[in-house]
């Protein structure tokens, strides 16, 4: 009898229904939730194979009509905006070439310049974020909601005000280009979140498991990290230099103008900057605790073989850099404030001409 309890138990186990295990970027979570109607809707314009594996094909269908819509369709008419503005500029120029005039409207045509780019960069950099890591790591919601939720609201605040000044025409395409960029800013920050978030918590789960497996663990989670840093590289270079510009103009008109609109520009572009610099500051800090165990779990095998795997994998994850706006130059604590006080030298310059001619 018990032999036949334990056949049936055996037979019983071996013929359980098998869970059928979804990639990993289709996990039943929020996150990927959004993910999947940003595929949808085109904002991330990748295509998805039959093992769930995001690709970013330049020659297809869902790249052209994600383009048309999202990069052709804004762009032109932000475009139409920028050259009917630029001509009453030119006027403006040569009526008062003054060095007040000339600064106050080359820095108004400089956030044209950044919005038209960040209508071509974006999309695409989504695309190639999602596809480098978006199939590869359990996605979680973003850990800096609060810094996500504020920075929306601020951008929303500050088109909202803005589109109240328009009126007939001029507001109706200014709710197309506020939309349109609302919208792919909102998008970029939730996934450069998303994913960093991710991968923390990959390393988390790394040092907080006494996984038998290091060695291929630790393997992954290099992997990951370098995609990460390929993934990231356009769109934070165009996020961090469009902002970085962005406070710096308009921290310069309210040293001679006082407008509401301005202030929240500025905060905008400071909470922007922060959630980069320290995300990535975060995903690099928690790659090198995980070199720490590596290390000291080394030191516990008695097989030189295994020893020597971990010592490698420790070698690798201590070589690697930290992550790189395309490798200008790297997004972390001390590079933002290097920036930060490149502005104000910049500032002070761009005051002392200002304060000369008057």
């Amino acid at each position: 009898m018990n032999k036949l309890e334990t056949g049936v138990v055996s037979i019983n186990i071996s013929m359980a229904p098998q869970v059928s295990q979804q990639p990993l970027g289709f996990e039943c979570s929020l996150a990927s939730k959004i993910l999947r109607i940003m595929i949808k809707i085109l904002l991330v314009p990748v295509s998805t194979t039959k093992d769930g594996v995001f690709q970013l094909r330049y020659i297809s269908w869902r790249f052209f009509f994600g383009w048309l819509i999202w990069t052709f369709l804004p762009s032109s008419v932000w475009g139409y905006i920028f050259y009917s503005d630029l001509v009453l500029v030119i006027e403006d120029i040569n009526e008062d070439p003054g060095f007040n005039n000339v600064s106050d409207q080359v820095f108004a045509q400089t956030d044209n310049i950044l919005t038209l780019v960040s209508f071509w960069v974006l999309p695409s950099g989504m695309g190639l974020l999602v596809s480098q890591v978006g199939s590869n790591d359990n996605l979680t919601l973003p850990t800096r909601k609060l810094e996500l939720f504020l920075c929306t609201m601020l951008n929303a605040i500050f088109y909202t005000y803005y589109l109240v000044e328009m009126t007939g025409s001029q507001l109706f395409f200014g709710l197309i280009i506020g939309g349109f960029y609302t919208i792919h800013l909102t998008s970029s920050m939730f996934l450069i979140n998303v994913f960093t978030s991710s991968f923390i918590q990959k390393c988390m789960k790394f040092n907080a498991t006494q996984n038998q497996n290091l060695v291929d663990e630790s393997k992954l989670i290099i992997e990951s990290y370098g995609n990460l840093k390929k993934g990231l590289g356009p769109v934070l270079l165009n996020l961090f230099c469009s902002f970085l510009i962005s406070i710096t103009y308009t921290t310069y008109w309210v040293t001679y103008r006082i407008r509401l609109l301005d202030f929240g520009n500025i905060l905008t572009g400071i909470m922007i900057i922060w959630n980069l610099s320290l995300s990535c500051q975060s995903c690099f800090d928690w790659l090198q605790s995980t070199a720490h165990i590596l290390r000291l779990s080394a030191d516990q095998y008695i097989d030189c073989s295994i020893q020597n795997q971990l010592n490698w994998r420790w070698s690798e994850i201590i070589s690697e850099t930290e992550i790189t706006a395309m490798g200008f130059f790297a997004l972390s604590k001390s590079s933002m404030i290097t920036a930060f006080s490149t502005i104000l030298g910049y500032l002070i310059v761009l005051v002392q001409f200002k304060v000369a001619e008057q």
